[in-house]
């Protein structure tokens, strides 16, 4: 939550039209959808830690990202 905090506060002087900030406002909210992905994948594999071996879910992670990586360079 504080790391939202944070990023809001960075990109806020481009919203309310600061003088000298200049910036692009789609790099920034790709930054911030990566921080939140991130933050959700942390927040699964722990939860799957607590039910099952970390070997399990470190081989279920990587086959999920495998597939996700391979699906974007196909589609592009």
């Amino acid at each position: 939550m504080l790391a939202v905090a944070g990023a809001i506060l960075l990109v806020l002087p481009k919203f309310i039209g600061a003088g000298q900030i200049t910036g692009n406002l789609f790099g920034d909210g790709l930054a911030f959808g990566a921080a939140l992905s991130y933050a959700a994948y942390i927040l699964a594999v722990r939860r799957a830690r607590d039910r099952s071996g970390a070997g399990y879910v470190s081989l279920v992670s990587s086959v999920i990202r495998f597939q996700t990586i391979t699906l974007a360079i196909a589609s592009s």
